[in-house]
């Protein structure tokens, strides 16, 4: 994140896609063998995890080093006493089922305060469950942001992660057009091909072992209307290249 970017940023109060701390969890500075540092790990953990399971399709941040003053935010730095890296939180992604996506990095703030900021990446496959217990989190959990706050998914919670949100249509006149192409590169770098199915052999597909391509960045499925009824739709799913099944 670029500073202009940050400063951006700090116009911003806390909601479902941003959460501002104050420091890193104490219990982190300990040894990783201490029950304090895994008390420490659940919290950024249950902080991270919250904002992966958001219901918005903006980027989403936590980040470290800030005061939240609602209406304002106060730029004190992160404590200093431990080298944080990328690589060092990755490890943890698998906590989660599906893993949850992000990115850590630093930034220098008037020349000697240390922002620590995680860029969470939304995920079509979601919602992510917690796969084991550590600290406040406990298996088979579903953390998420219901405004500001971190809480626990109710069925009323999972039921709406559940359900699809409004589809991407492509009309039949732009079947081959440049959105088609886009996704279709899209998915192509990450070694799948592309795949036209009947809408009403989605579920019977997803069983056959076919993934469905969401529209890049948001968990919107896309569909393709079909010239022969205004009700008549093809879904777009996919494959890995040169397999029958995933």
């Amino acid at each position: 994140m670029t500073r202009e970017e940050f400063e951006e940023l700090l116009i911003y109060p806390e909601d479902t896609c941003l959460d501002w701390k104050r420091d890193f969890p104490p219990g982190l500075l300990k040894d990783s063998k201490d029950p304090e540092w895994k008390k420490g790990k659940s919290k950024l953990l249950k902080a991270l995890v919250s904002i992966a399971n958001r219901d918005d399709e903006r980027t989403g941040f936590l980040v470290y080093g800030v005061e939240d003053k609602r209406t304002h935010r106060n730029v004190v730095g992160i404590s200093v006493i431990k080298t944080w890296d990328d690589s060092y939180f990755q490890s943890w992604a698998n906590i989660f089922d599906p893993p949850i996506r992000f990115s850590y990095s630093e930034l220098i703030w008037e020349t000697n305060k240390k922002i620590g900021i995680f860029k969470i990446k939304l995920s079509p496959e979601y919602p992510h469950v917690a796969r084991e217990n550590i600290g406040e989190i406990h298996e088979g959990q579903v953390w998420f942001r219901r405004g500001s706050k971190n809480t626990v998914a109710f069925f009323d919670d999972l039921k709406n992660m559940f359900h699809s949100p409004k589809p991407f249509i492509i009309t039949y006149g732009q079947k081959n057009g440049k959105v088609y192409i886009d996704v279709k590169n899209h998915y192509k770098d990450r070694g799948y091909e592309l795949i036209q199915l009947p809408l009403a052999r989605r579920d019977i597909s997803l069983l056959e072992g076919y993934k469905i391509a969401y529209y890049p960045g948001t968990r919107r499925e896309i569909q393709v209307e079909e010239p022969q009824s205004k009700d008549s739709y093809d879904i777009l799913m996919m494959k890995m290249k040169n397999k029958q099944n995933i």
